[in-house]
């Protein structure tokens, strides 16, 4: 199972999951990203744990294997995505908008 809805996150460990970013840009125009930008997303089991999973893509699609997601942990988890330009500047474009509450939560695999 993979889902997104209103900027959180449901997934099964171990599956697969593509994320398409939808990149803007102030004006509401489409931001098209310029050879040798990233994205990356970073999951953690709390604002201050260990990194569970960090993914990077030089596109605006994000793709996670089964060999990542089998990393994370069942339950509530956090999640950010970052935009780096070539400018060095980084944007954080989807994800965490408090301290408080998870944006994901990783079900359990049945079929191991």
């Amino acid at each position: 199972m993979f889902e997104i809805r209103n900027n959180f996150i449901k997934i099964t460990k171990g599956d697969s999951a593509s994320i398409k970013v939808n990149l803007t840009n102030d004006d509401g125009s489409d931001y098209v990203m310029q050879q040798g930008e990233k994205l990356r997303m970073t999951v953690r089991k709390a604002i201050d744990k260990e990194v569970l999973v960090s993914v990077e893509s030089t596109s605006n699609i994000l793709d996670l294997t089964p060999t990542e997601t089998k990393k994370l942990i069942k339950g509530s988890c956090f999640y950010d995505i970052q935009l780096e330009t070539l400018a060095g500047d980084v944007f954080t474009v989807a994800g965490i908008t408090d301290n408080m509450n998870a944006n994901m939560f990783v079900l359990g695999e049945i079929t191991e």
